[in-house]
């Protein structure tokens, strides 16, 4: 029987790819080893959002080939090879292609059945392989800090090591949006949303299997569904109206999209039965945000807290914030502190610039230096864990 091994690194959606892959190898009688070198087809998720993970990404390619054996076959896949396939050209020289590309595996081990027959509804742990206990902090601080995190990740329901009791929907994948320092765009593409029939089969499904718990998987749910004539309110609003004791966790939504549907979307969340919101905010200053492309302001952002506390005040409410940003001032810096003083969020992720290839803020004037960035991350993250002005903050 043919084997083969399956991982990634990245993102929860990257996770559900992951799965997803591993579910169509299996359709296609493959057998899933837990161990590369007993395989004879090694596949990775290769992550490439920041430098950091383009680094990681790289040394688990040079593991998985010192892991192989000798006739077995390595594909890289996923985002890496499509946001920096320069860096991926140093370590490895195979068959390359993007998630927006899955047929080019089918066509790669001669797949009888599409990828597009294969739906799936969980995420798998990330790759962790030789790394030391400070690389694996350094690498995967979201899922490796205090026990007080662990916790509240469980209650938002975000598990990122593939929780059993909750039932993953991806219900779109890219966006609409260029901003400036993101090179998701680049991986995904644009926005490909999965019509409502389909998503409400697949809630329905997860219902019936005894399912409470569901997590909304996409690049942005902020524009969820217009390239398809609809919007996320229209989604949530008949997910809310089925019967039955259950809770559903938003990942990522745009504010500017929010905030355009605010009073529309509001209703929707008076029920209790949205649990978890991410809306990330990434700076408090109007000029930084003008200059990311991100199209909301900070007045934008704190509208869009007041509203969904005013009619939902249980709501878990996560937001991501960066700093170093080209030309990010100290004022500029002290802006993005005092948004987070004054919306409260539940959790909040801290994350420093990262030039990636391809976009517009790599080429900015006025780079910050990696100490005052790193200086700047620090007394952001510490101002939530001992400040206490946030009840969670982590980088």
């Amino acid at each position: 029987m043919k084997t083969a091994y399956i991982t990634s690194n990245g993102c929860p959606e990257n996770q559900m790819d992951t799965a997803r892959v591993r579910d169509y190898l299996e359709y296609n009688d493959w057998h899933i080893v837990q161990d590369p070198t007993e395989a004879d087809l090694i596949l990775f998720n290769a992550c490439g959002i920041l430098n950091a993970s383009t680094n990681r990404s790289l040394s688990i390619i040079s593991e998985l080939k010192e892991k192989a054996k000798s006739d077995s076959q390595l594909l890289v896949w996923g985002c890496l090879p499509k946001i920096d396939p320069q860096a991926l050209a140093t370590v490895y020289s195979g068959p390359s292609f993007g998630e927006a590309e899955l047929n080019t595996l089918g066509e790669i081990i001669g797949a009888d059945r599409p990828i597009s027959d294969v739906v799936c509804n969980e995420i798998i742990a990330r790759y962790l392989g030789k790394t030391s206990r400070w690389e694996s902090i350094k690498y995967f601080l979201p899922d490796l800090v205090t026990r007080s995190y662990r916790e509240l990740d469980m209650k938002v329901n975000l598990s990122r090591e593939g929780d059993s009791s909750i039932y993953y929907i991806k219900t779109s994948t890219g966006c609409l949006d260029r901003c400036s320092y993101c090179a998701i765009c680049l991986s995904r593409g644009k926005l490909r949303s999965k019509p409502i029939e389909q998503i409400m089969k697949e809630f329905r499904s997860g219902l019936n299997r005894g399912f409470g718990k569901f997590s909304l998987m996409g690049t942005d749910l902020g524009v969820q569904g217009m390239d398809l004539g609809y919007n996320l309110k229209d989604l949530l609003a008949e997910m809310v109206k089925e019967e039955g004791d259950f809770d559903i966790s938003i990942r990522n939504t745009h504010p500017y999209y929010l905030k355009n549907m605010l009073k529309e979307i509001a209703p929707v969340f008076s029920g209790g039965k949205i649990r978890f919101l991410g809306i990330p905010a990434q700076s408090g200053s109007n000029r930084i945000l003008k200059l990311m492309g991100r199209h909301h302001t900070s007045e934008d952002l704190k509208d869009c807290v007041s509203t969904i506390r005013g009619v939902a005040p249980n709501v878990l409410l996560r937001t991501q914030m960066m700093v170093g940003f080209p030309t990010e001032t100290r004022r500029d810096f002290y802006d993005s502190i005092k948004l987070l003083d004054e919306t409260r969020f539940d959790f909040a992720e801290v994350y420093i610039f990262s030039p990636r290839p391809g976009t517009v803020a790599a080429d900015m004037d006025g780079q910050v230096s990696k100490t005052v960035s790193t200086m700047r991350y620090l007394y952001m993250v510490m101002q939530g864990q001992i400040g206490g002005k946030l009840r969670k903050t982590c980088g």
